[in-house]
């Protein structure tokens, strides 16, 4: 009864879902629902609500006083505001939208720099992706354009200027927000005492990926190695961390080889294993398109163990009904039936006149 006939790992819902768009992701959040038939509403609303905490962590770029000086004073702000507005310019890229199917329009490419759908790693557990420090929009373009401009004196003059500007896009892309600082936010403003605070209504959880690599013991291995010390950093002496690991319809690794290899690469740093009520929470996925970490802090008691719908409900706030949701799918279905209507009422006649 659970499988439909259709045949594949998934019966006949398998062409349903939704496949990778794009290369691996540098960093993503794992977002689940209450049943795979919701997976697409989640992902939007999960979308919207990462939209929602990188404006509330952005910071404002700063702008120039008009002085008598005119240009010189705009000169001397550019030093100093360079850094801001590569980075509006990257968090203007992030918060187009990319939310529906994770492909762009036209061409059928997602933009790696949006918020946007990458694929389902298994049924109903959607990989949303952001991007990481790495991708460079101005290198980008700087690639865009001397692949098409003909003049060689106006490239020089453009890859002159795109070299100023490197040093300034690099420090606005590392300020980029991590997955986790996003999600943290969605759960700070879901935990505002206030009436007018957001409910989620199709998000269970969102699982931040700060760290991502292909599913196998030795990408992780080193992945670990070269972020998680970095990740500890704020750590003191003797706190204590927990490991939270999801393994999602994969066997290439293991909970065992994980605690044993994050074991090795944090006993330097003199930190306690508990297993409860620890400090730090390192989160590691494992499905069948990626493997990826992060380091939580709070992890059960202000994150709910990442699940949006236990802070909720824990607040005693509920979503709105989905009369809306319902009144949709009810009308589709009402136009179904009367197309079916139609065709009979037409062939009844078609027999009634022969």
């Amino acid at each position: 009864k659970g499988k439909s006939g259709g045949g594949g790992k998934y019966g006949g819902n398998a062409e349903k879902r939704r496949r990778s768009s794009g290369p691996l992701p540098e960093r993503a959040v794992i977002v689940s629902s209450n049943s795979p038939s919701l997976c697409s509403k989640a992902t939007r609303e999960a979308v919207r609500l990462l939209k929602d905490a990188l404006d509330h962590l952005a910071p404002k770029p700063v702008v120039a006083e008009e002085t008598a000086e005119g240009d010189t004073a705009n000169n001397r702000s550019a030093g100093s505001g360079g850094v801001c507005s590569a980075l509006e310019a990257e968090l203007a890229e992030l918060r187009e939208d990319g939310g529906g199917g994770g492909a762009g329009k036209g061409k059928g490419k997602p933009n790696p720099r949006r918020i946007a759908l990458h694929s389902e790693v298994t049924r109903g557990i959607a990989l949303i992706a952001l991007p990481g420090p790495g991708t460079s929009s101005s290198s980008s373009a700087k690639a865009k354009k001397s692949d098409g401009d003909d003049d060689n004196e106006e490239v020089e003059d453009d890859d002159k200027e795109d070299e100023d500007k490197k040093d300034d896009a690099a420090s606005a892309e590392a300020s980029l927000p991590p997955p986790s600082s996003l999600v943290r936010r969605v759960f700070e403003l879901h935990s505002d005492p206030s009436d007018s605070a957001p409910v989620a209504r199709f998000v269970v959880r969102m699982l931040p990926l700060d760290f991502i690599c292909s599913p196998h013991l030795k990408p992780f291995q080193a992945k670990v190695a070269a972020h998680l010390p970095g990740a500890l950093a704020d750590a003191k002496e003797g706190a204590s961390w927990n490991l939270q690991f999801q393994n999602r319809a994969m066997s290439t690794l293991k909970r065992d080889d994980v605690l044993k290899t994050i074991k090795e690469i944090v006993k330097p740093l003199n930190l306690d294993l508990s297993v409860c009520d620890a400090e730090y929470t390192i989160y590691v996925e494992v499905n069948p398109m990626v493997c990826g970490f992060s380091v939580l802090k709070g992890y059960e008691e202000i994150l709910h163990e990442c699940n949006l719908q236990a802070l909720c409900n824990s607040l005693g706030r509920t979503a709105e009904s989905d009369e809306d949701d319902e009144d949709e799918d009810d009308e589709e279905q009402d136009d179904e039936e009367d197309k079916q209507v139609e065709v009979e009422a037409e062939e009844k006649a078609q027999e009634a006149a022969a």
